[in-house]
């Protein structure tokens, strides 16, 4: 959020703002502390004996007002704990005055608001609307008792099949015509459809804009035709024939037929096929176009020259250029007339389908007593202006509010703007009456949401409104309190370029308040793309070629994406493991420094399309990262696994949602389990398969759990809501532990929220009332067709901060020490067809154009012109959106990209900045800095090598493995502790394997960063096993932590003592020709070696045992080393087998 940094004083313009007797329009720029304004304000109003209720603060997001509502709290808090010294400087620097009986009623604040019969309301708009509208629901003619439904994907879903069903029961009615001429227009049902939910999105707009109208698409057919200014009786055609005669005509014909050319006499022919037309109409215009006009509706150039004068005269070939330029003239009007009838006729059917479609979905919300965002504030409006009782409402409400405060102004939509004017108007009229006072804050330069419906013009329009009607004073903060000099350098050499300029001419230089906080902005070179064509068939490579038909032909973009991908995860461990500082706070409030964690940096994204690269390779390197893949939580797969479990439940014949059941970890049957059990009884289903193999299983045997616990559920599955069902099973099946222990330490914590996320998600929809099992299955069946109302993956916040990859429109209102513009040379393009074109200024009470935008082909001048309007806004907003990128950055900004055929023109803008700062580097690189911290003057903090080359992979890991795995390449720990050909084992194989099993997960355990203790390891284990018992595990676990801890090992298990350290490392390669597959117990890597060290549990007793294990796990060895040697070339790779039992480490051989 916003910098906790308050202002070093109380001067300045600022808290003018924050006077409780002064009205205030605040445009505050990034970072500039509005929040910490708009609080202090609350703060002052308090002090001036305001009651709390009457005071009104409004944001747009539930996390603002959550922000806002604990910044409060803890200001207050801190105004009555401060001894006077500091209370008096807090009063001071809030704009107040020191005396005795402030200070007093300063530490009475706190105890009074905790105690007040009405709270400070700090809302959404939205919650706002909705707490008017269940007061008043008589009056706004809703129903009462109505609930808020936040995700309507599946109600827009049932309307849309409705829709259709009722065209389809009358396919000759108008409904009918209107999606067939819709369907003809728009290309096919998938424009279609978008066309119509754009209308849908809009309905507010549309309501606005024939609202009180009997007919409204009557209405704005009638509106639509008046802009484009066109007659239906009209045509086109026939004015073109009324303005050009056939005589024309001929005389043209025959001019061409002079000059002969090939050209000419193929002109001459098409007017004459024409002129043999009976009817003037669009076939003979249609005829006569290529003669007078380009394939682009262009006119053909036809000049004078000395061949043509020749044989047609001056006068004839003057006659000829003034007819073709008479007749060019009046085609091109013809077709623009005809052009803006067909966008009459077209958005005339867009209107009657668009207005049944929303009614159909009020309708289905009316039946089941919901309404939507949009139904809030519409109605809400209604309430507050038009209705019957509307003036008895507003003075209602007028009697509770008197303060009306709202943040983030720029995100007003034209409908939030109009329900709140009464209330303006209404403080405005009774300003003599008592203490009534009106404060906004927001900034045109980080309105992002035009796809919410905000218009940024509104808070000019409200600023003069207030001033008109208010005596508001107008203020704008520009010196920021969250970034270091070297970003607001960056930020002001990218906005006064001229060419943004021109969009944004109302940017002030920025300046900051922190001048001796050190940072850096770094731009990194364009990952460029290769020059190979994936499809240029090599006879010495031994793949097959691909088949179109199967596999999709690799953009090179994606490779170059990937480079990037490697160039941000090495920034990022070069930060953490470099120890770059930081400025932050401590928990006193002072300034301090600190190195750089992983949860300190911020990965910035334009949109989410390839999100999935990021993170990809994140997961790699082993970064911890919280992920921003939106819709995407019933993709993963954990939850396809509990979704096959519970359709197992209800369909327990079903053989494939069995398999994957006993596959996944929640039973974790292994593939020779699953042999065994299609192999079973044949003429049975699988479920049953498993009740008759069960006896003769052991205990603790998977498929013996499976046929234990399958029933079971099954049983429970009939008479249990499914939120208790999840609930059993999750006990009873240890499924987080068990699915956290199958993944990487990295992917803990996203798979723990991804199955608590589904565990949630069976309880949000109709408040967890399922009739049934399958009735929540259909429901997760519907949701994943729609993207739109696909549930998210839920932010893994808790354990080890992670790297926060982001959109940038998710990290408005975010800071981060270290932000990576990532991406930043993708093409996002301003696609506006078959979609809304909604025209409503700032100062209109209502919309004044309305209407359906198709392809371009098919737009006339008039809409040209108000599209013209909307394209230079969101190039605007575009340009908003990079400065929210960069203005979320404290200390360290990095950008990135891969080069794309279409440029965005961040990267160009951002480059130009950079050359006016730095030079460019011997990598091709810019790197500014401002400050350094004591001890790193002269180094950089952040490194800018882009130019260099990394060392790459062996070629031969990228081939597929395709051949068929031999046993001795089969280096699988597991398999070691059953090859007992050479009698190295003391035990039983099963002893064996059980003891071994448990202390390498005991080590992995006990040996990650951070650590688990011993207890930790033992209820882990113990939660994912039940082959162990608990004296044996207590032994065996001791062994494995003497291991981590004797002295002779630290090199191995002291972090201090490496760079990074890798457990459970799998490696699969292709070694002369034939597959190798196998997991490395423990990588540790320094700058110059990497060990590569095995865990060997057996019990050794002498030196020629010892020797004997030594030469049987040669091979292995010596096939885990080749496999790394090709991921990492040219490092030095020492080998060993650490033997725990008798704390050995045995070096077998190491390779340079």
């Amino acid at each position: 959020m916003n910098s906790t940094n308050s202002p070093a004083s109380g001067t300045g313009d600022s808290l003018i703002a924050a006077r409780p007797d002064v009205n205030a329009t605040v445009s505050a720029s990034a970072g500039t502390g509005k929040t910490w304004l708009l609080v202090t304000r609350i703060i002052r109003l308090l002090l001036a004996d305001t009651e709390p209720g009457s005071i009104l603060a409004l944001t747009f997001t539930r996390k603002a007002a959550a922000e806002m509502q604990m910044r409060l709290q803890e200001r207050l808090y801190q105004l009555a704990t401060a001894d006077d010294n500091d209370l008096s400087g807090l009063l001071i620097q809030a704009g107040s005055i020191a005396d005795d009986d402030m200070k007093r009623k300063s530490r009475e604040l706190y105890e009074k608001l905790l105690h007040a019969n009405f709270q400070v309301r700090l809302q959404t708009f939205h919650s706002f609307c909705q707490d008017i509208l269940s007061h008043f629901p008589m009056e706004a003619d809703i129903t009462p008792g109505f609930e808020l439904i936040e995700n309507t994907a599946l109600l827009q879903q049932q309307a849309w099949e409705e829709l259709f069903a009722e065209a389809t029961r009358n396919p000759q009615g108008r409904l009918a015509n209107d999606l067939d001429a819709l369907m003809q227009a728009c290309n096919g049902p998938s424009n279609t459809r978008t066309s119509l939910n754009s209308m849908l999105h809009h309905r507010s707009d549309w309501w606005a804009f024939t609202e009180n109208k009997k007919d409204a698409a009557a209405y704005a057919s009638m509106q639509l035709q008046q802009q484009l200014e066109v007659d239906t009786a009209t045509d086109p055609y026939s004015c073109f024939f009324a303005d050009v005669s056939c005589e024309q005509l001929g005389r043209f014909e025959e001019l061409l037929r002079k000059h002969a050319t090939k050209t000419n006499l193929g002109h001459a022919e098409l007017i004459a096929n024409a002129l043999r037309e009976q009817d003037h109409d669009e076939d003979m215009f249609r005829l006569l176009a290529p003669v007078f006009l380009t394939s682009k509706q262009t006119p053909r150039s036809r000049k004078s020259s000395k061949s043509q004068q020749a044989v047609m005269g001056s006068n004839g070939e003057a006659s000829f250029l003034q007819l073709h330029q008479e007749i060019c003239k009046s085609m091109l009007q013809a077709m623009e007339m005809s052009r803006r009838l067909r966008t009459l006729e077209l958005n005339a059917a867009w209107y009657r389908t668009g207005q049944h479609y929303i009614d159909l979905y009020q309708k289905l919300k009316r039946e089941q007593r919901v309404l939507d965002f949009t139904d809030l504030e519409w109605n809400c409006y209604r309430l507050l202006n038009e209705a019957d009782n509307a003036h008895w409402v507003q003075y209602k409400i007028d009697q509770r509010i008197d303060h009306v405060l709202i943040d983030e102004f720029q995100d007003t939509n034209p409908t939030q703007w109009q329900l709140i004017t009464p209330l303006l108007e209404e403080i405005a009229a009774g300003q003599g009456e008592r203490s009534r006072s009106f404060f906004l804050v927001g900034d045109e330069k980080q309105s992002i949401y035009s796809f919410r419906r905000a218009n940024p013009k509104l808070q000019q329009q409200a600023s003069d409104y207030l001033a008109r009607t208010m005596s508001s004073v107008d203020i704008k903060l520009d010196a920021s309190r969250r970034s270091s000099p070297a970003i607001i350098d960056t930020v002001n050499a990218v906005f006064k370029q001229d060419e943004i300029r021109h969009y944004m001419p109302d940017f002030s230089v920025h300046s900051t308040y922190l001048k001796d906080v050190p940072g850096s902005a770094s731009l990194f070179p364009l990952q460029q793309t290769d020059d190979d064509d994936p499809d240029v068939f090599d006879e010495t490579d031994p793949r097959p070629p691909r088949n179109p038909l199967l596999q999709a032909r690799k953009e090179s973009h994606e490779s170059t994406r990937i480079e990037e991908a490697h160039l941000i995860a090495e920034q990022i461990e070069h930060l953490v493991n470099e120890q770059v500082m930081i400025s932050v706070k401590n928990e006193n409030g002072e300034d301090c420094t600190r190195p750089v964690v992983f949860g300190d940096i911020m990965v910035l994204m334009r949109n989410r399309t390839h999100i999935g690269v990021y993170e990809s390779l994140l997961r790699e390197r082993g970064i911890p990262f919280i992920g921003s893949q939106r819709g995407s939580l019933l993709d993963n797969q954990e939850i396809q696994d509990l979704e096959k479990l519970l359709d197992s439940l209800i369909a327990p014949f079903n053989n494939l949602s069995i398999a994957q059941v006993l596959k996944s970890p929640i039973f974790a049957a292994t593939d020779e389990d699953l042999v065994r059990l299609s192999l079973q009884h044949k003429d049975a289903k699988w479920y049953q398969r498993l009740q008759q193999l069960e006896p003769d299983l052991p205990a603790d045997h998977a498929l013996s759990r499976a046929a234990r616990l399958l029933p079971h559920w099954h049983r429970l599955a009939d008479t249990m809501p499914v939120h208790d069902l999840l609930d059993r099973i999750y006990a009873e099946a240890n499924i987080i532990q068990r699915y956290a222990a199958s993944v990487s330490p990295a992917q803990q914590q996203r798979v723990t929220a991804n199955l608590q996320r589904f565990h949630e998600l069976s309880l949000e929809h109709d408040s967890g009332r399922y009739p049934s099992l399958s009735h929540f299955l259909h429901y997760l069946r519907s949701i994943r067709q729609y993207k739109e109302g696909r549930p998210d993956e839920p932010a893994t916040t808790h354990g080890q901060p992670g790297v926060k990859l982001m959109t940038i429109h998710a990290s408005k209102g975010l800071e981060s020490p270290v932000v990576i513009l990532a991406d930043c040379d993708n093409q996002s393009g301003h696609n506006n067809a078959y979609s809304a074109l909604v025209d409503w200024p700032a100062t209109s009470s209502r919309p004044t154009r309305f209407q359906l935008i198709t392809n371009k082909e098919s737009i006339d001048e008039s809409t040209d012109a108000v599209l013209t309007q909307k394209e230079e806004a969101q190039t605007r907003e575009e340009l908003n959106l990079l400065y929210v990128a960069l203005t979320r950055a404290r200390q360290y900004l990095l950008v990135t990209g891969s080069a794309s055929r279409y440029k965005s023109g961040w990267y160009e803008y951002i480059e130009t900045a950079m050359q006016s700062l730095t030079r460019v580097d011997e990598n091709n690189a810019y790197y500014y800095s401002s400050g350094a911290y004591a001890g790193t003057a002269g180094s950089r903090t952040v490194q800018a090598h882009a130019g260099v080359s990394r060392i790459r992979p062996d070629p031969e890991l990228t081939r597929p493995i395709i051949h068929a795995v031999k046993k001795e390449h089969m280096i699988a720990p597991s398999l070691s502790f059953h090859d007992n050909e050479n009698g190295l084992f003391t035990q039983s194989d099963s002893d064996a394997v059980r003891r071994g099993i448990a202390i390498h997960r005991a080590l992995d355990l006990m040996s990650r960063e951070p650590p688990h203790t011993t207890d930790q390891a033992r209820q882990q284990i113990s939660q994912e096993s039940s082959l162990v018992d608990n004296d044996e595990l207590a032994s065996w676990i001791d062994e494995a932590g003497n291991t981590i801890s004797n002295i002779k090992f630290q090199h191995i298990f002291k972090p201090s003592e490496y760079r990074r350290a890798i457990n459970e490392l799998p490696i699969m390669y292709q070694h002369n020709s034939q597959p190798v597959f196998g997991l490395i117990d423990r990588l540790v890597m320094n700058d110059d070696q990497i060990l590569l060290i095995d865990y060997k549990t057996h019990q050794v007793e002498t030196d020629l045992q010892l020797e004997s294990l030594v030469d049987a796990f040669s091979e292995q060895l010596y096939l885990y080393q080749t496999g790394v040697k090709k991921l990492w070339p040219g490092i030095r790779i020492k080998s060993g087998l650490l033997f725990t039992h008798s704390a050995r480490l045995v070096w077998t051989d190491d390779t340079g």
